[in-house]
């Protein structure tokens, strides 16, 4: 259910609760209703990690794909990256995915046409959780 659904229901059962029209009540039920679906999709590294394993479909699902997250800065602080980088078992690297920290864009690597799609799915993944995982991963 979107949060605009929920928030309507919510109105609609203080309406019905505590008399008065439905709008009156709209205010508050959408604060309510953001404030639920906020805490149901609340992200961890575990979901995460799983999030970025899903990207990859059923193919990989029974490999042993790992996902590390690196911390990198040149002596100059010139350059500062978060570096996603999968691997899988078998083939070794599939992508890197990485984000400069100095104006926060991702940027994705694969080493061909195949993982690079997979690369940008990734990609949209870290950008989605970004502030996340830039939180639980940089010093």
């Amino acid at each position: 259910m979107n949060v605009m659904a929920m928030a309507w229901e919510i109105a609609r059962n203080g309406a019905t609760q505590f008399g008065g029209k439905v709008k009156e009540y709209f205010s508050e039920a959408l604060k309510m209703a953001w404030t639920i679906i906020k805490k149901s999709h609340k992200v961890t590294v575990e979901s995460l990690k799983a999030e970025i394993k899903a990207a990859y479909g059923s193919g990989y699902a029974h490999r042993d794909v790992s996902i590390r997250f690196n911390e990198w800065k040149r002596d100059d602080d010139k350059l500062h990256r978060l570096y996603i980088n999968i691997e899988d078992n078998r083939a070794g690297s599939l992508n890197t995915v990485y984000i400069t920290l100095k104006d926060n864009k991702v940027h994705s690597n694969g080493k061909n046409a195949t993982f690079k799609a997979f690369g940008f799915k990734v990609a949209d993944i870290v950008t989605k959780h970004q502030q996340f995982i830039i939180a639980n991963f940089v010093a």
